[in-house]
C-alpha cells in the first residue's frame, strides 16, 4: 500500500518566516522578520522548524537555490579539496624577470581551512562533547534508594529542604501509616 504526502499551504505568516529563513538561517531573526511577537522569537521558531510543513517548504526552497546555483555538497567538497591540494604546493617565487630565485611559498592557513571544513563534513572534528559509554554505548546508571524512618512532620521538613537545595530528583515517596506516623520495621514485617 502506497503513502501519499499530504501538503497543506502555509499561512502568509509562515510563508514570509520561509522566505526571510532562506535569507539567513536564523530562527528568531526570520520570526521577528515575519511579524511574530520578538520576545518569543526564539521559542517560535524552535516551534515553526520542528513543523512537517515548515521543514518541507524550507528542503524545497534550499533545493531550488542550489540548483539555480549549480552548487552542489560534492561540488562544495571538490572545491575544498582541490584548494588544499593546491595551497600545499610549493610554488617558487620569481624575480622581477620571472626567474625562480630557488625560494618557494605555500598557503599553509588555506589547506589547514580547507581540510578543517572537509573534516568537519566527514565529522572528524565533532563540534560538541558527545558521551558514551563502553564501545559508543549507553551510559549505565544507577539509582539507590535510602529508607529513614522519622516522625511525619521532620520528614516534610527534611524532604523540603533536599528539594530546595536540589538534593533529590522529581520522584520522592513520604508514606506514612493509618495513624499519622511513618511506618516502623514492625509494621512493615507484621503481615499478622
Amino acid at each position: 500500500m502506497a503513502t501519499t504526502k499530504v501538503s497543506i499551504p502555509l499561512t502568509p505568516q509562515r510563508l514570509r518566516f520561509v522566505q526571510e529563513y532562506l535569507k539567513e538561517p536564523n530562527g528568531a531573526h526570520a520570526a521577528r522578520l515575519a511579524g511574530y511577537a520578538h520576545g518569543s522569537a526564539k521559542v517560535t521558531a524552535a516551534r515553526l522548524l520542528t513543523d512537517a510543513n515548515v521543514k518541507q517548504a524550507i528542503a524545497d526552497g534550499m533545493g531550488k537555490a542550489a540548483r539555480a546555483t549549480g552548487l552542489s555538497v560534492q561540488w562544495v567538497l571538490d572545491m575544498l579539496q582541490e584548494n588544499a591540494k593546491r595551497s600545499m604546493q610549493a610554488i617558487p617565487v620569481l624575480d622581477k624577470l620571472g626567474h625562480p630565485t630557488g625560494e618557494y611559498r605555500w598557503e599553509p592557513q588555506a589547506a589547514n581551512t580547507a581540510l578543517q571544513l572537509l573534516g568537519k563534513h566527514l565529522r572528524l572534528f565533532p563540534d560538541g562533547k558527545e558521551v558514551s559509554g563502553p564501545h559508543g554505548g549507553p551510559i549505565e546508571t544507577e539509582t539507590k534508594a535510602v529508607v529513614i524512618h522519622v516522625s511525619p512532620a521532620t520528614a516534610r521538613e527534611a524532604l523540603a529542604a533536599l528539594q530546595l537545595g536540589g538534593v533529590l530528583g522529581d520522584v520522592v515517596e513520604l508514606r506514612e501509616n493509618g495513624n499519622g506516623a511513618m511506618p516502623s520495621d514492625e509494621d512493615e514485617g507484621d503481615s499478622s
